[in-house]
């Protein structure tokens, strides 16, 4: 994990070992620790993704069980713990979007009857950028 401010904690879900190499102290951000999965009967849930997994008799005897679902992002192991890291109110600020070109004849077709249909339904739009 790479090591810089604080802020960049805010909002994040950390396991114990994401935390080593951390640098400054944590302490002075508001957070909660919990144990990174929870084994209930078969089932063991992730408090990193939430999932629940449905494990045998014999998964259950392991010294190490791990989260399969978010797997990916590292794995979530009953070893760990998992600090959540509360998000602070940061300040409103003022967004102001502008845009000076102007939409092709297809285009404002499709934004005119999206903007005036009241129908409720849900519509799809296929959007190339070019980007």
């Amino acid at each position: 994990m790479k090591k810089s401010s604080l802020c960049s904690l805010y909002g994040r879900r950390l396991l114990t070992r994401d935390l080593r190499e951390w640098t400054e102290s944590f302490e002075q951000i508001r957070y909660q620790k919990l144990a990174a999965i929870h084994l209930q009967g078969n089932w063991l849930t992730c408090n990193r993704c939430s999932m629940r997994t449905k494990i045998g008799k014999s998964e259950q005897k392991q010294p190490i069980l791990f989260c399969p679902v978010c797997l990916f992002l590292g794995r979530c192991d009953n070893t760990q713990e998992l600090f959540l890291f509360e998000q602070p109110e940061l300040p409103k600020r003022n967004v102001c979007f502008t845009w000076t070109e102007k939409l092709t004849p297809t285009q404002q077709a499709i934004s005119t009857n999206l903007v005036t249909d009241v129908s409720g339904k849900q519509h799809m739009i296929w959007a190339v950028t070019g980007a």
